[in-house]
């Protein structure tokens, strides 16, 4: 589980710097908003790594890929939206 969290640690902003709830609850919609925007697959696989943390073997074997790319677009889609990371 905390290898799993410190890999979102990488596009998400510091839990520090989230100082209000009104902030985390702002970052848990965009987060949301955001795999509601992905394909049925990459919302799958992010959810099994982020939520059920799957190992990424067993992702790689069941869908064929990683989630290297969507975790970056996470990264990017944040940024963008006006959260610092």
């Amino acid at each position: 589980m905390e290898l799993a969290l410190d890999e979102l640690a990488e596009c998400l902003p510091d839990a520090r710097d989230t100082e209000s709830e009104v902030e985390a609850a702002e970052l848990a919609r965009l987060v949301n908003q955001f795999l509601h925007g992905l394909s049925e697959r990459d919302c799958n696989i992010f959810l099994r790594r982020y939520w059920y943390v799957e190992e990424y073997g067993d992702i790689a074997r069941r869908y064929g890929t990683s989630l290297f790319r969507t975790r970056a677009k996470l990264r990017v889609y944040l940024e963008k939206e006006g959260v610092v990371i």
